[in-house]
Formats: C-alpha cells, sequence, structure tokens
C-alpha cells in the first residue's frame, strides 16, 4: 500500500491523538507507539496492520440500480396506499420487496441493509432478516421492471392500477 506524505503525516498525528486518549493503557500505548513509528519510518509492508479494513468504493451503478428497484417498489407501495380496497394488488406477494441474494448480489444486498439501517425506504423494507432471498437473483427480475417504469414516467410518477399489475406480472 502506498500512502502520501500527506497521508502519512495524518495517520502520524491520528496515532498520536489516540495514544493520548488511552494514556492509562499499556499495551494500547505501546500499540499506538508503533503505529507512528511504522508511518514515520515508511514501512509500507506494514501500514495495513494499523488501518482499518476499507472495503472497494461502490460503483455507482449498483447504487442507481438498487435506488431505482426500490423507487419501483416506492410507487407501488403509494398506489397501495391510495387504493387499500384494491386486494389484488395489495394482497399480491410480488408488490413486497424482497431483496437480494446475500450469497450472490452481496454489493446491493449491503446496500439495502444500510439503507434498512438509515431508515431510508425503511417502509419498503419493515424486517432487514428477511430482505436475503437465498440464491435467488434478483437483478434480471428487477431489470425487467425498472425498464417499464421508467417508460411510465420514473421517479414522482403516480403509477395507475394497470401500470402497477404490469410490474407485478413480469
Amino acid at each position: 500500500m502506498e500512502l502520501t506524505e500527506f497521508e502519512r503525516a495524518l495517520m502520524i498525528r491520528q496515532c498520536n491523538i489516540l495514544q493520548l486518549l488511552e494514556a492509562d493503557d499499556e499495551d494500547a500505548q505501546k500499540y499506538w507507539g508503533c503505529a507512528i513509528d511504522v508511518f514515520e519510518r515508511g514501512y509500507r509492508e506494514l501500514y495495513e496492520a494499523y488501518l482499518p479494513h476499507l472495503e472497494e468504493p461502490l460503483s455507482a451503478g449498483v447504487y442507481q440500480f438498487t435506488c431505482d428497484i426500490l423507487n419501483v417498489y416506492d410507487a407501488i407501495a403509494g398506489y397501495i396506499s391510495n387504493h387499500g380496497e384494491d386486494t389484488e394488488v395489495s394482497g399480491n406477494d410480488a408488490s413486497t420487496f424482497p431483496g437480494f441474494s446475500a450469497s450472490d448480489e452481496i454489493e446491493y444486498f449491503s446496500l439495502i441493509h444500510f439503507f434498512a439501517k438509515s431508515g431510508r425506504w425503511d417502509y419498503l423494507m419493515k424486517d432487514p432478516a428477511k430482505l436475503d432471498t437465498h440464491h435467488v437473483k434478483m437483478i434480471p427480475q428487477y431489470q425487467k421492471m425498472i425498464s417499464p417504469w421508467k417508460t411510465y414516467g420514473g421517479l414522482g410518477q403516480i403509477l395507475t392500477r394497470e401500470q402497477v399489475l404490469a410490474l407485478l406480472n413480469i
């Protein structure tokens, strides 16, 4: 791993702060002292031992696709809230957002868990434990739903009964 001199200086300052915060813990003093030495002396091979694990940044495509499908289900939920008497739609299992496969669609699955935790679209994801479709890949199904939803007007568009049924029967 490569760090610029500026990044190394930031890490040294951070380690100094942590060392001060844990002044009464001898083990922490030793740990942060070693970390300071690693960054001061430029021991590249040891940088990762003192840095938190960071995942690769999420692609814009994964984010946009996930938001699109949640917006599709938001539009369906909007129809249901305005037409509660329409049991053909509200009683349809497909009208509830099923989630993603935790083993096959991990980036998408992780993002919806974050959204559920942060409160965004939480009304669509009532039970985060049930957002794993267990090896059932949902992306192909969602791709088929997003395309017509966009032709109906996309985000903010109020769907008709026929449009909702068309989305649910894909």
